[in-house]
This record gives C-alpha cells, sequence and structure tokens, in this order.
C-alpha cells in the first residue's frame, strides 16, 4: 500500500510528537534525541575533558589546602614557643 501526501505527513507528525513526549519524559531537549551517534560521543568526549580539567583542579585545591594546613602548624608551634618563651622570662 502506498501512502499519500497527507498520509506520509501524519506519521512524520506522530513521530516527532513521540520524540518530544519521549524528551520531556527523560528530562532532555528533544533535539538532543535527534543527535548522531558520533555528536554524541564528541559531546560526550568533551564532558569527559572537562571533568578532567576539573578533577586536575580539585587536586590542585587538595595539595594547597594541606600545604597551607602544614604551613599552619608550623607557625602555630613557632608561636606555641614563642609564648613559652616569654612566659620563662617574666
Amino acid at each position: 500500500m502506498i501512502c499519500s501526501y497527507p498520509c506520509a505527513f501524519s506519521i512524520l507528525v506522530s513521530i516527532l510528537s513521540s520524540f518530544v513526549i519521549i524528551s520531556y519524559a527523560f528530562n532532555t531537549s528533544p533535539f538532543l534525541l535527534f543527535l548522531s551517534q558520533a555528536e554524541a560521543r564528541m559531546i560526550m568526549a568533551e564532558q569527559d575533558q572537562d571533568l578532567e580539567e576539573l578533577g586536575a583542579g580539585v587536586d590542585r585545591l587538595n595539595e594547597l589546602g594541606q600545604n597551607i594546613n602544614q604551613e599552619l602548624k608550623v607557625q602555630n608551634q613557632m608561636l606555641s614557643d614563642l609564648d613559652r618563651d616569654i612566659d620563662e622570662v617574666n
């Protein structure tokens, strides 16, 4: 059976409507459902790169925090020593 133009258009509208309904069910944009696999892989690769950069930044902040902590311990000990020396003088 050959479908006429109105029939083909009706089928296309039905398919597009299904994509919109599915997209809202999965809380995503209808456009994203039309992405090709290559585009989806490219987007995921960009997200992976962004996450790696974020992870590197978190690692740097962790190292900086540890260095600050170590410096504070040293300075706290120096203040304790100074306080003790002042008490001995008095």
